[in-house]
């Protein structure tokens, strides 16, 4: 495989996994069709579906986090409010962070360097 294709599948698995769920599966099957020919885009699908189910569970968290600041609405309005809040303004730092970080991974795979998730550790 030549390295300029090499650089473009591996930064469309960064680029598709801004879109929950739809990034796992586009890095799954980028991951299926070419994990005999390039350890490299083998390497950034498995990172970038790694960080899609985190990015995943994170919104779950937000859900639950949600639900429960429901319930405390019913006890104290002042402090489900609250909650609500701080809830969805963790999910929006956390929501621009991830974007950014995926863009971050989709411009320097297409330029040709070496990217690596934060948090993350795929073995080569």
């Amino acid at each position: 495989m030549r390295t300029e294709q090499e650089n473009l599948a591996a930064s469309l698995c960064h680029l598709f996994n801004i879109l929950p769920l739809w990034g796992l599966l586009i890095a799954g099957a980028i991951w299926f069709q070419l994990r005999e020919e390039s350890r490299r885009v083998v390497l950034h699908a498995q990172q970038a579906m790694i960080f899609n189910v985190m990015g995943l569970a994170l919104v779950l968290i937000w859900l639950l986090v949600g639900l429960l600041a429901k319930v405390v609405k019913y006890v104290s309005l002042p402090l489900g409010q609250g909650l609500v809040l701080v809830n969805n303004g963790i999910l929006l730092v956390l929501g621009a962070a991830y974007v950014i970080i995926c863009l971050m991974g989709f411009a320097r795979c297409l330029g040709g360097q070496s990217f690596h998730y934060p948090l993350i550790k795929v073995e080569r």
